[in-house]
């Protein structure tokens, strides 16, 4: 199975992100400049940080 594309215009999966974060990102912006997600049209940046909530709590 493919993984879920969050960010189109970057082609960043959830599974990158939550990568990301486990390796130690916990801002927006630090998941942001190891992605480069939401750097297109922006669109993705509700659920980037959705992610990154349940993420850290499960962290």
């Amino acid at each position: 199975m493919r993984p879920k594309m969050v960010c189109i215009c970057c082609h960043v999966s959830r599974e990158k992100i939550e990568e990301v974060i486990y390796e130690g990102a916990c801002s927006f912006e630090e998941i942001q400049q190891k992605t480069e997600c939401s750097m297109g049209c922006g669109t993705c940046r509700e659920q980037v940080e959705q992610i990154m909530e349940e993420t850290l709590k499960k962290k």
